[in-house]
């Protein structure tokens, strides 16, 4: 139940910086999410790489640069009444050849201060 709530209030995120779910349904009794195909890789092992090839910081361009991305995703998710709960370089996407970045992993998400089937701890 929690699976399919949270796979449909992700899919009414309609973004450029929120991965894109088309469908969410169950098939012989097992849950799914069909979403669009990402090129790329996680921000985690983008920051991993960086940390290897350069001994400097980020630029501060480059850091807002991905904070503008994260925060874009954030507001179509609020917009929506959805409360992310896990942002972290792992659940963030760069598209190749765009640097684009996107949202993913809606698991801990809940979908506004009602929601009852995620809580604290």
């Amino acid at each position: 139940e929690r699976f399919l709530r949270e796979g449909r209030a992700a899919a009414a995120v309609k973004s450029d910086h929120v991965i894109t779910i088309y469908q969410v349904g169950e098939a012989n009794g097992v849950p799914f999410l069909a979403m669009e195909y990402l090129d790329g890789q996680t921000f985690a092992d983008w920051l991993r790489a960086w940390r290897q090839m350069n001994p400097v910081p980020a630029r501060p361009a480059m850091i807002l640069a991905v904070a503008r991305h994260l925060l874009r995703g954030l507001v179509a998710a609020h917009a929506k009444g959805l409360i992310h709960r896990d942002i972290k370089p792992a659940n963030l996407w760069l598209e190749g050849g765009t640097n684009r970045l996107k949202l993913l992993d809606f698991g801990l998400a809940r979908d506004g201060p009602t929601s009852s089937l995620t809580q604290s701890g």
